[in-house]
């Protein structure tokens, strides 16, 4: 992030450098689903939602497989995976109150 004021002006102003592609890919023919590109400062964990969401109105998600790296693992993400009643690869056992009655 850059920042940058005017002489006329004391406001400053705040420049991105960079973008980021946050993806979600079918895991047997590596295809695209879903792609949404921002900022690069967008945390991964933001966009994870937004994409699930997009994609299952589209596409369902029933009977799926959720697999991703530490940065959408919290709990927010789970819920939801977990409300799609998909199959979450990651449990973190720090995540206290989960509903777990999916047998």
């Amino acid at each position: 992030m850059r920042t940058a004021s005017n002489a006329n002006n004391e406001k400053k102003y705040e420049f991105y450098l960079g973008c980021k592609n946050h993806i979600l890919i079918d895991a047997i023919s590596y295809l695209p689903i879903s792609e949404v590109t921002t900022t690069a400062n967008v945390a991964d964990r933001e966009m994870a939602i937004h994409l699930l969401e997009g994609t299952h109105s589209r596409l369902s998600l029933d009977e799926t497989f959720f697999i991703a790296d530490k940065g959408y693992d919290i709990k927010d993400i789970y819920n939801y995976v977990y409300s799609l009643r998909t199959e979450s690869i990651r449990y973190n056992s720090r995540w206290k109150n989960l509903n777990t009655d999916k047998a």
